[in-house]
């Protein structure tokens, strides 16, 4: 084969620093906006971006030559610093330090984008935290009860 063709898709999930609800509805469309010029300007291609107060969902189609490590970390730097430079929040903003990245399948990329399209509704009733084990067991990936809840900083408060 002459040429290489990839198509590598991720649904990322990050949460606001604590899980402090920050992300008003005022600051969405410039916040949101911010994050589709990072991946543009990175040659990335974001499909969906959404979230609720205190987390964001990404869909995303990257190249082979980007790691999601790189990626994940210069957006939620730079998309936090937009906010506090910007005052867009009235507290100071700082996403944690993780986040869930998952790969998913072209055939799957209708329905993950329209969940995310969707999070202002599923959030009326469940949790991020709710939201993220159920993501977890959806995809069959074997977890621990208590890395989960040390990621999600419950333990020890």
């Amino acid at each position: 084969m002459s040429a290489t063709h990839t198509e590598l898709y991720f649904h990322a999930l990050f949460a606001v620093r604590d899980r402090k609800p920050l992300i008003s509805k005022r600051m969405r469309v410039p916040l949101y906006t911010y994050i589709n010029y990072l991946f543009r300007l990175d040659e990335q291609h974001l499909i969906a971006i959404n979230g609720a107060a205190d987390h964001l969902h990404l869909l995303f189609r990257t190249s082979p030559t980007k790691a999601i490590a790189d990626l994940m970390r210069d957006v939620k730097a730079l998309s936090s610093r937009y906010v506090n430079d910007n005052g867009l929040c009235s507290k100071p903003f700082y996403w944690e330090r993780g986040y869930g990245a998952f790969s998913c399948s072209h055939a799957q990329v209708p329905r993950i984008r329209k969940m995310i399209e969707q999070q202002d509704t599923y959030h009326q009733h469940k949790t991020f935290h709710d939201e993220y084990l159920e993501l977890m067991g959806e995809l069959n990936i074997d977890f621990t009860r208590t890395s989960i809840l040390n990621w999600f900083n419950v333990i020890n408060r």
